[in-house]
């Protein structure tokens, strides 16, 4: 019979006992620890965030349009310039409009003898220079947004020549302009704050259903646990030169942990928001939910900003 090589059996029964239980205090520890409320680690709570005060970047999803400007001709006049220079002026003003901003034009060196006023009415709003033959007029106008509906303004120059003292000869056009206005839209990525777990071992598994302002459907998948903030991208958006006919809405956001998927998907319903994004829904936007079914909660938060488009020239 052989003899056995190493230590004895008996210690070798020792050793193994020792080395096993080890591994189960370890491994029951981890268990113990896994199932114990974690303490934040420092990442910024939630409810701290403020909106900016600057457009920040414009994120990747960005849906761009060019808006023409619109030259507007005037109402047909139902009389005749008195004089050959209110004829000339008359004749070379143009309005041209874009979004809210209307700018009226009296180009340079037209056959203008003597000194004549020109005073446009815009709304209820007058703006008056002198004619200036050796740079030419210009007047941009502002209109309010208001609701942000398209509406008609009126226009109304009225020229008044110098013909001798105290003697003036006048004229008046009309304008009738569509003012239709156009805002750029941003939309910040989405910030998901886990307030707790969903699951007693391990990271929970998180997935976001969301439909965007622009009504795409998208979903975010990741792990997470208590007290970690995710940033996801899938919610950003940049619109350009967008009216009220663009039908942007208010992004509509759930959650759920999924541990395991199985039919029939109900989460995964797209709700579509029927409130309009435009044009009063700038600023943050901040909510804590529940995940669907389950009783974890997290704060979810994106920011929005608005800006009615206008132009210093057109």
């Amino acid at each position: 019979m052989t003899a056995s090589i190493g230590r004895p059996r008996r210690e070798r029964i020792a050793l193994g006992a020792v080395v096993l239980g080890l591994s189960f205090g370890l491994l029951g520890h981890g268990l113990f620890a896994s199932a114990l409320p974690r303490v934040p680690s420092g990442d910024p709570d939630p409810t701290e965030e403020t909106v900016p005060t600057t457009r920040p970047p414009a994120p990747t999803t960005t849906v761009a349009a060019t808006i023409a400007i619109r030259v507007v001709p005037h109402v047909p006049a139902t009389s005749v310039p008195q004089t050959p220079g209110l004829g000339a002026l008359a004749d070379a003003l143009t309005l041209k409009v874009k979004s809210v901003t209307t700018v009226v034009d009296a180009p340079a060196y037209l056959a203008v003898p003597n000194r004549t006023e020109i005073s446009v009415l815009f709304g209820t709003r007058r703006l008056s220079q002198i004619y200036d033959r050796t740079h030419g007029n210009h007047f941009v106008f502002q209109f309010d947004a208001n609701s942000g509906a398209e509406r008609m303004e009126n226009v109304t120059v009225s020229l008044a020549e110098t013909t001798a003292p105290d003697t003036y000869a006048t004229y008046a056009l009309l304008w009738q302009t569509l003012i239709k206005p156009l805002y750029d839209v941003w939309i910040s990525p989405l910030t998901f704050y886990q307030e707790s777990d969903c699951d007693w071992i391990g990271d929970s598994e998180i997935e976001i259903v969301m439909r965007t302002s622009d009504h795409e459907n998208r979903v975010a998948s990741f792990d997470s646990r208590a007290f970690a903030t995710t940033i996801r991208t899938e919610l950003a958006g940049y619109w350009h030169e967008v009216g009220l006919d663009a039908r942007l809405s208010v992004p509509t956001i759930n959650w759920e942990e999924d541990d395991i998927e199985l039919p029939p998907y109900g989460f995964h319903a797209y709700a579509t928001s029927n409130e309009p994004l435009l044009p009063y829904h700038s600023g943050l936007t901040r909510w804590k939910a529940q995940a669907y079914g389950q009783e974890c909660s997290a704060w979810m938060s994106y920011q929005t900003l608005i800006s009615v488009d206008t132009y210093s020239d057109l």
